[in-house]
């Protein structure tokens, strides 16, 4: 099996490769650096490159040494460079692993190290991995970070109908395990950005968050729910391009296709406001205004829906949308009986809007987290 070949994207139809050493020596040596190419006459000659001669620097690092600019050769001038046999049968070799790069997987943008594995690779991982005794050596050499490895390729493969037959093939429990040793995996995840960002007021990183692990907003509701968009325009724009409303995220019921309206603040947001009377308390203007913002946006989008969706033959419904509004942080407010009752009075009168502090958002991901734990006996 060779050595890694790290690839990084220059274009969408070009790709740097590591250079090919053909001559080593310790102050000096010839490189082959070569470049694969999206080439549209001829998809097999994907591959071009420049031989260079390169000198160790002060640094150590292997510098271009430009001797001769080729472009400046005059008539009767010539050069000769000379490729041994056993360099050019490396240059092959190389090549001919770039080649087989190019005609699997092309070019994919950004950076990533490929194995080009032998042909025989594939017999002997079978029957090292069918061992559950070399399983388990395997693991203890080279640690958990080749579940990781194994995970992120299957991720991001091609082979998904193979990978499916194969999984079929697996009894349902092991499955189920399995399934839940990742989501737990993910939760922990969640809720570990949580509790190292509690105080952080950017509007943007929560939304990030939310964008990112969407799937915990459907810990809110009783039924299925999908995101459908982000920072979707819900119509309201004047003649003159201006006022559209921009909603931060849209939902949908995965079995009836209603949509949700998802409003995210910070968790600095104040929740509670100044006494009103008595034992009463007004809310903060950052709840009543995100709250009335809600409702604007709900009744924009019942008036443009047809024009927005196009007719009734769309993916998404609008039959008297909920709304969710997290905002704020309970535990930071330190509210006092009066305070907190004055909060639930409110918000349970609401008929539509749901009301979240983020702490009882991920209060909800940490109770995932012991359930799961607990089916796995950890």
């Amino acid at each position: 099996m060779t050595k890694p070949i790290h690839i990084k994207s220059t274009s969408f139809q070009s790709a740097d490769c590591d250079e090919i050493v053909l001559r080593p020596g310790k102050k000096s040596r010839l490189v082959f650096k070569p470049m694969l190419v999206a080439n549209k006459k001829n998809q097999n000659a994907s591959v071009k490159g420049t031989f260079v001669y390169q000198v160790k620097g002060l640094n150590e690092s292997w510098d271009d040494y430009k001797t001769l600019d080729l472009s400046q050769l005059k008539k009767g001038e010539w050069i000769k460079l000379e490729i041994k046999s056993e360099e050019l049968l490396n240059l092959t070799l190389q090549l001919k692993d770039l080649y087989k790069i190019y005609s699997e997987i092309g070019i994919l943008s950004g950076e990533r190290d490929v194995i080009v594995t032998d042909s025989n690779i594939s017999n002997i991982l079978v029957e090292l991995l069918n061992s559950k005794e070399n399983l388990k050596k395997l693991i203890e050499k080279g640690g958990v970070d080749l579940i990781h490895s194994a995970i992120e390729w299957i991720g991001n493969t091609d082979q998904t109908e193979e990978i499916i037959e194969k999984l079929s093939e697996l009894k349902a429990s092991n499955i189920g395990k399995v399934n839940s040793i990742l989501g737990l995996s993910q939760l922990k995840k969640v809720y570990e950005i949580w509790t190292q960002n509690k105080t952080n007021p950017d509007e943007e990183f929560w939304q990030k968050l939310i964008k990112e692990y969407s799937w915990t907003i459907s810990q809110v509701f009783s039924f299925p729910i999908v995101i459908l968009d982000k920072k979707a325009y819900l119509g309201g724009k004047e003649i003159t391009n201006q006022h559209g409303n921009i909603i931060d995220f849209v939902y949908k019921n995965e079995l009836t296709n209603n949509t949700i309206l998802v409003e995210i603040k910070t968790p600095m947001s104040k929740i509670i406001g100044p006494k009103y009377r008595g034992n009463a308390y007004s809310l903060d203007k950052e709840i009543t205004g995100a709250i009335n913002q809600l409702l604007n946006y709900k009744d924009e989008l019942q008036k443009s829906y047809y024009n927005l969706a196009r007719g009734e033959n769309s993916d998404y419904k609008v039959f008297n949308p909920r709304c969710l509004l997290i905002v704020g942080n309970l535990e930071n407010e330190e509210l006092n009986n009066n305070q907190m009752k004055s909060f639930d009075l409110f918000r349970n009168d609401q008929r539509n809007i749901d009301i979240i502090s983020f702490d009882e958002f991920y209060r909800k991901v940490d109770y995932l987290i012991k359930i799961l734990e607990n089916e796995l006996e950890f």
